[in-house]
């Protein structure tokens, strides 16, 4: 398939978090459109086999790019952990991923070295964040923090003492490794910025992968002669594998955009 420069930017995450990722990219790139696939019908991936995770990222990427997405973008970072070769294979557009992009981010943030990762269980697990920082920089000390506790806060929009409590038990363990940077390695995460930020203090630099993931997108898209030249009539167009209730509601909370159709479909 022919990319062409009006052609959308595609983005899928396994449910709606994601959607953190298309705010950094149309706030990045004002005249680019997106198409956003939720696989809401599956949420969450970190329990699920590989081998599962793996087909459901490919399937993702093949719908996006059949949707004319001219770049795709894995906004879950279970999936970037787990299928960013495979998801690379299976279309003959580009592919980005939020590990790479987050490793690199901290890395040139860091002063010290010293690395926190915030993710949830299954990407920890993965030892991804890891690996990728300490290819880029082999001295760095890394410490990972699964906080299983954070995301069912988030989507559950607890407030005030309880979600405080709820960051301070889940990323409050970092403060013990004295990391001077930290990784929000999820896309839940961006949304209590502000409570890890006080959780952690202020001198410590948290890290959202998907400004980095933006800034990769545009140098993609001008490298390619891809970038779009004319302002969309619609900037989002969202898809999702289950109810699309839970979408619309997101982007009212992280984009304050009214979704008045969100296509239903099982991809898988």
């Amino acid at each position: 398939m022919t990319s062409l420069p009006d052609h959308p930017i595609g983005v899928f995450d396994s449910g709606a978090g994601g959607l953190t990722v298309v705010r950094s990219i149309l706030c990045r790139m004002p005249l680019e459109r997106v198409v956003y696939f939720g696989d809401t019908g599956y949420v969450p991936y970190g329990p699920r086999p590989a081998e599962q995770i793996r087909c459901f990222a490919v399937d993702a990427c093949r719908f996006l790019r059949d949707h004319g997405a001219k770049l795709i973008v894995m906004g879950c970072n279970m999936s970037s952990a787990m299928a960013l070769v495979q998801a690379r294979a299976a279309v003959d557009c580009p592919v980005l991923g939020t590990i790479d992009a987050g490793a690199s981010a901290a890395v040139e943030a860091t002063r010290t070295g010293r690395i926190g990762v915030a993710a949830t269980e299954g990407t920890v697990r993965s030892g991804a964040y890891a690996r990728a920082i300490r290819a880029l920089l082999p001295s760095a000390e890394v410490y990972e923090q699964p906080c299983p506790l954070l995301v069912p806060a988030v989507e559950a929009g607890v407030q005030d003492g309880l979600l405080d409590e709820a960051v301070q038990e889940s990323v409050g363990p970092l403060a013990v490794h004295r990391p001077d940077t930290v990784i929000l390695g999820c896309t839940h995460y961006p949304l209590v910025r502000d409570e890890i930020q006080a959780c952690l203090g202020r001198d410590v630099r948290l890290v959202d992968p998907a400004d980095s993931l933006a800034e990769r997108a545009a140098a993609e898209l001008a490298g390619r002669a891809l970038e779009a030249t004319e302002k969309p009539p619609t900037r989002l167009v969202c898809h999702a594998s289950g109810p699309p209730d839970s979408l619309q509601l997101w982007a009212r909370r992280v984009l304050g955009l009214d979704l008045p159709e969100v296509g239903r479909i099982d991809i898988h």
